[in-house]
């Protein structure tokens, strides 16, 4: 089935609440960086590999409403966080889910949550195994664009008028010594 939202870990409730675990749970990598400017977007990668790896589910959220999630391939916007849009089969042993974070317009730290489900695949809510994580995402001032002037051009206006000064001078000797 789709998932549901409500259970990234943000509010303390991840797929447990439902999904009954196993002793042996999946090997997972959460990849993306720890630190955005204000308004950068970022790609983040959850990767699971093991458990009863026969399909797998996720919810996503972030901790602040001004940061913004894009669904990846296999996932879709549900309440504000990103859920899986049905099972998501298992390929070489593995599944990724693979998304966006926008950072908020401000700097302060914000928080992605995420919990995964590697499932066996029989359509009930036993013999799972759910991984829960998050990550810390500090938002640092944003970029200034350059807007032309002299480090646009290189400097070359500032090196233009000083050569032009010194030509200037070196006229003024010459004429005066005459």
């Amino acid at each position: 089935s789709a998932g549901i939202s409500g259970y990234s870990g943000k509010s303390g409730m991840t797929c447990t609440t439902c999904h009954l675990g196993r002793v042996t749970g999946p090997d997972w990598t959460l990849a993306g960086p720890a630190t955005l400017a204000a308004g950068e977007t970022a790609t983040y990668t959850l990767n699971m590999k093991g458990g009863p790896g026969k399909v797998a589910g996720a919810d996503i959220a972030v901790s602040d409403a001004a940061a913004m999630l894009t669904a990846g391939t296999g996932l879709k916007v549900l309440s504000g966080e990103l859920v899986h849009d049905g099972p998501q089969p298992f390929v070489n042993g593995e599944v990724t889910f693979t998304f966006k974070v926008k950072a908020p317009a401000t700097e302060g730290m914000f928080t992605v949550y995420v919990a995964a489900n590697s499932a066996n695949g029989d359509g009930n809510n036993t013999l799972d195994s759910i991984i829960s994580t998050k990550r810390d995402v500090t938002v640092t001032p944003a970029v200034a664009e350059e807007k032309g002037g002299c480090a646009a051009a290189g400097g070359a206006p500032v090196w233009m008028f000083a050569l032009l000064a010194a030509g200037v001078g070196l006229r003024r000797m010459r004429v005066a010594g005459r």
